[in-house]
């Protein structure tokens, strides 16, 4: 397996300022099987309040795609935490890691018509965000072929989806001090039927991101008649990434979930379906 980082913003400066970071995690093509294989490829987009990058959902989370046959990629976003980068920064960074998978996709032997995006949390807002908003006007002053930056599929995962009723305050707060971007943050308006499909997943007893959040998001996708699936498991607590000792910190059972963890092949099978 080849494993490298690259400093995304050095290689777009209209990323801007803020450093990001990509992670690669591509598996070798065999001589004796395939040489020539082109692999589909999720980028993973971690969360934590758009105020860090969780470990948690980065590497384990490529690692365990990488086991199933997939290129994965990381992108270390620039976060309140770290910077002072606020929306549309996260946005173009993610808009442009997908470009620079597609541009890069024979060395990296992905299939660029088979590029999918996953994000849990925050970066299951951003990840929506990608998936809805990479045609916006704000990429496509940034990035003239903004066209590359579509991706086949979106994973959001117990995402942050609203800034109204039922949002994550703490997470817009972090992306914006502009109470007035709150609507075009809030991602159930963003859906049309271009939309790519989604698969959205959340516990209904998430005491962090209401689980009205990926209602919302499942909703505007059954008005616009794009192909989605939700799964909303009883019980798990908010940030069980994998659900099982993968992503679990000693001494927190509470995110260890065998019923949840099926989310992960579910997932797998519609993302195989949808292209």
């Amino acid at each position: 397996m080849r494993h490298f980082t690259l400093k995304l913003n050095e290689l777009y400066p209209a990323i801007g300022e803020y450093e990001c970071t990509l992670t690669a995690y591509l598996p070798d093509n065999s001589p004796e099987i395939e040489p020539e294989r082109r692999r589909p490829a999720f980028l993973v987009l971690p969360g934590g309040g758009y105020r860090f990058c969780s470990a948690r959902e980065s590497e384990p989370v490529a690692l365990r795609l990488v086991g199933q046959g997939y290129a994965a990629f990381v992108l270390q976003y620039s976060t309140a935490g770290d910077s002072a980068a606020k929306f549309p920064t996260q946005l173009l960074q993610a808009c442009h890691a997908v470009k620079h998978i597609k541009d890069n996709a024979p060395d990296f032997h992905v299939a660029p018509e088979k590029v999918f995006a996953i994000g849990f949390s925050a970066g299951g807002h951003l990840c929506a965000s990608l998936g809805l908003s990479y045609d916006s006007e704000r990429v496509r002053k940034a990035m003239p072929d903004y066209e590359k930056a579509r991706v086949a599929a979106i994973v959001p995962c117990y995402p942050v989806v609203t800034g109204g009723e039922y949002a994550h305050r703490g997470t817009f707060d972090n992306l914006t001090p502009d109470s007035a971007l709150l609507p075009e943050l809030s991602l159930e308006n963003a859906v049309t039927k271009a939309a790519p499909p989604a698969f959205i997943w959340h516990t209904a007893d998430d005491g962090t991101v209401p689980v009205m959040n990926s209602i919302l998001l499942a909703k505007a996708y059954a008005e616009n008649n794009v192909p989605f699936e939700l799964h909303i498991f009883e019980k798990g607590a908010h940030g069980l990434s994998l659900c099982d000792a993968a992503t679990a910190p000693p001494g927190n059972p509470s995110l260890i979930n065998p019923d949840a963890a099926e989310w992960f092949g579910l997932m797998l099978n519609f993302v195989k379906r949808a292209v």
